[in-house]
């Protein structure tokens, strides 16, 4: 039997997958049917094994994993996740999409909203934590374009992000 036809055929909620292993697995298989897995993974009730599902798709620059995580960070649902799962939506786009992602950042960052203002809050550090990932001179063109906003949280967030970049500051200053 092929370790492929294993794979596909293997169930979801098997003892094994609390653990990851088997999830961890997955990343050897760079298939579409894999993907279309760890995307199913998304909609687990355990935390671990949706963010294990995001570190691994977020290795697989397909720019359709990326619309699609996209559209998910767009669902209004998507601000009841915590802020480490969020930021981990955002790592796996940054991760696949690079560049082409920071308009969409460039959106968060400039959306000013008197109404929910810690979630808008958590928008922004999701923002400059990937626009950290995505690490190119066109982002610290941004964040550098970001570190002068009136907004003082995108301010200091820039800031501390362009730190990062220059190896001045710890990626923990963003949390």
């Amino acid at each position: 039997m092929s370790t492929r036809g294993t794979i596909s055929q293997a169930p979801l909620h098997a003892p094994f997958w609390p653990g990851g292993r088997a999830i961890s697995i997955l990343r050897n298989f760079r298939t579409p049917k894999t993907f279309r897995v760890l995307m199913n993974l998304l909609n687990d009730t355990n935390l671990e094994i949706r963010a294990l599902a995001l570190r691994i798709l977020a290795f697989s620059q397909d720019r359709e994993i990326a619309r699609q995580l996209t559209t998910m960070i767009n669902r209004e649902d998507f601000q009841e996740k915590n802020i480490h799962e969020r930021k981990s939506y955002f790592h796996a786009v940054a991760r696949i999409a690079g560049d082409d992602f920071i308009p969409f950042l460039s959106d968060i960052l400039s959306t000013r909203s008197w109404f929910r203002k810690s979630e808008q809050e958590e928008q922004y550090q999701c923002a400059t934590y990937a626009l950290g990932v995505i690490g190119t001179p066109k982002v610290k063109t941004a964040l550098q374009e970001y570190a002068q906003s009136k907004n003082s949280t995108v301010r200091r967030l820039s800031q501390t992000a362009l730190r990062i970049l220059e190896g001045a500051a710890s990626p923990k200053e963003l949390q």
